[in-house]
C-alpha cells in the first residue's frame, strides 16, 4: 500500500499519506493505479510542481471533470461499502 505513485523517492513531489483511508492497494505490476479524476493536480505538492503528471504522454489533459463518472461513484461505495 501506498500514497501516490512515483518512479523514485527523489520524484516524489506530495505530503505522505497520513490516514490508511487514503492509501490506494499496488497492482500486480507493482504499480498504483488511481482514476485520474480523483484528485486536484497541484494538491499537496511540496514544492509547487505538479503532484501527478500523466505517463507516457505529460501532454494528455486530466482533472477537468464537472462530475464524477460511474467509475468514480462506483469506487466511492466500495470504499465506503454502500
Amino acid at each position: 500500500m501506498d500514497d501516490i505513485a512515483y518512479d523514485s523517492e527523489s520524484e516524489r513531489n506530495a505530503d505522505p499519506c497520513t490516514s490508511a483511508s487514503c492509501m490506494w492497494a499496488k497492482s500486480a505490476d507493482g504499480k498504483i493505479y488511481v482514476c485520474h479524476r480523483l484528485a486536484l493536480r497541484y494538491a499537496f505538492s511540496g514544492n509547487n510542481m505538479p503532484t501527478m503528471v500523466p505517463i507516457p504522454n505529460a501532454n494528455v489533459e486530466f482533472g477537468t471533470a464537472n462530475q464524477m463518472s460511474r467509475n468514480d461513484i462506483s469506487r466511492l461505495n466500495t470504499l465506503y461499502k454502500c
